[in-house]
């Protein structure tokens, strides 16, 4: 018969294994925890010039974030196409369940088949509306109450870059109410699905799609000083001037600069980016005590159906016309053996042509920018460097406030007005067709979700002991 002492030696040597494999699977974990701050070994995201890498694709942004996005649900505007086609794909991947919406059905039918047969088993529907419909923006921001109780990511990427004319129902310019007004009044609609309700920590991300040419809204409303010699700064929405000239109507379509010689610049385009951007900051200003983080991200001149031309500012600085403010880096492949700039063939001078390059800065603040960051405008052509290549041009905290105050009543919005058809959180529908989660969950990456697996069987096996 065994001692007692020989019999509590072996136990606690039983027990050795799984302590060992507890303090592992802990000391991975703070590992884990400490990249999911800085970065995995070869991507430090606290180095900005490493966030979007030249010659990358959202796809692996979206990969070197680490994150599973079971779970998690995005709304992609503009999603059948270009760079919203881009940022389904990459969010895909990643396991996230994504509704793309837009008003040609025929094209999101398309969209949704050819990510699914790429993307086995991914979650993928669609939905249809249009932003030149203030009526239509409310049936869609309703449709999407009736099907989620949660939204983890709104990418308010669709736009319009030219065919400014007819004016929409609702009496605008098409680009400035496609591109502005129609989604500030999504956004606002949208609120009660994103923000947190559950005082549990969760948060959301709005991902405005920007443009390196709000740098040049000044000038599009004719009030520009700035000159290449001189590289001063325009100010313009230092004061109540520019204010005063929209939103573009019939009667304010007069104040719009049509001369500078270059599509879609030659529109109410670059005005109506510079406003998305300046949303972002008032956004976060507003959003983030409830859990909600909005972000400006621009792709670069990017070959796109909206932007067919991809010629705006390319080439020698030299032969610029007035528009440019400076000459957009290359951010294309290079080459393996030489290390040269390695662009498509037909040659596109200083940018990549791909959707795909153009949206690592989308997936980059989605996915990995720090809370910090939020209301900057991150551009892929810039790596992603939080507000480089931003122009404030003279707005203000209260000049932002302002420009809020006065999209409340562009969109036909009055305070209150929140959620469709003035839907308070308490009364969102919590239910959901199959294949649409009713909740979100924390973002995990898989790494995670092995230790926790770990820690588990480790307590499990000293309990049994």
């Amino acid at each position: 018969m065994e001692s007692p002492l020989f019999i509590s030696t072996m136990m606690y040597l039983l027990r050795l294994p799984a302590i060992a494999l507890l303090l592992c699977a802990l000391l991975a974990g703070a590992i884990s925890a400490q990249e999911e701050v800085t970065g995995l070994e070869d991507y430090n995201v606290t180095d900005n010039k490493a966030n979007c890498p030249d010659g990358l694709t959202a796809n692996d942004i979206a990969a070197r974030s680490g994150l599973d996005l079971t779970g998690s649900i995005a709304l992609v505007t503009g999603g059948r196409s270009g760079m919203g086609y881009a940022i389904s794909e990459a969010l895909l991947r990643q396991n996230c369940t994504v509704i793309i919406a837009s008003r040609n059905e025929t094209l999101n039918q398309e969209a949704v088949a050819t990510l699914q047969s790429m993307i086995p088993g991914a979650n993928l529907s669609y939905l249809i509306f249009d932003l030149e419909d203030f009526d239509s923006v409310r049936a869609f921001a309703s449709n999407v109450s009736g099907q989620v109780s949660h939204l983890d990511y709104y990418f308010a990427n669709a736009g319009r870059g030219s065919e400014p004319l007819p004016l929409t129902v609702n009496g605008y310019d098409r680009i400035f109410q496609t591109n502005y007004i129609g989604q500030f009044l999504l956004v606002e609609l949208l609120l009660p699905l994103l923000r947190n309700k559950e005082g549990d920590g969760k948060s959301s991300r709005i991902l405005l799609t920007g443009s390196s040419s709000h740098s040049l809204a000044c000038g599009n409303l004719k009030l520009s000083t700035w000159t290449q010699d001189e590289g001063v700064e325009d100010s313009c929405f230092g004061g109540d001037t520019a204010m005063d000239m929209m939103p573009f109507d019939q009667t304010h379509l007069d104040a719009v600069n049509h001369s500078f010689g270059c599509a879609p610049l030659d529109s109410t385009y670059p005005i109506s980016k510079y406003l998305m951007v300046q949303l972002a900051r008032e956004l976060t200003r507003r959003e983030a005590e409830a859990g909600v983080y909005t972000y400006a991200w621009a792709p670069g001149n990017i070959k796109t159906d909206l932007n067919p031309w991809a010629s705006c500012c390319v080439g020698p600085t030299e032969s610029f016309g007035p528009t440019c403010r400076y000459q957009l880096p290359y951010v294309g492949p290079v080459n393996a053996t030489t290390g040269e700039p390695d662009p498509p063939s037909p040659a596109v001078p200083n940018h990549w042509s791909s959707p795909a390059h153009g949206a690592m800065s989308a997936i980059y603040t989605a996915l990995i920018a720090p809370e910090e960051e939020a209301g900057n405008f991150v551009a892929t052509y810039w790596q992603c460097q939080a507000d480089k290549g931003y122009f404030e041009q003279g707005m203000t905290e209260s000049g932002r406030e302002e420009l809020y105050q006065l999209s409340y009543e562009w969109a036909g919005m009055t305070e209150g007005d929140e959620g469709p058809e003035g839907m308070d959180d308490s009364e969102a529908d919590t239910g959901g067709p199959p294949g649409l989660p009713g909740s979100s969950v924390d973002r995990i990456s898989g790494q995670q979700r092995w230790l926790h697996f770990l820690v588990a069987i480790g307590s499990l096996y000293l309990l049994l002991l």
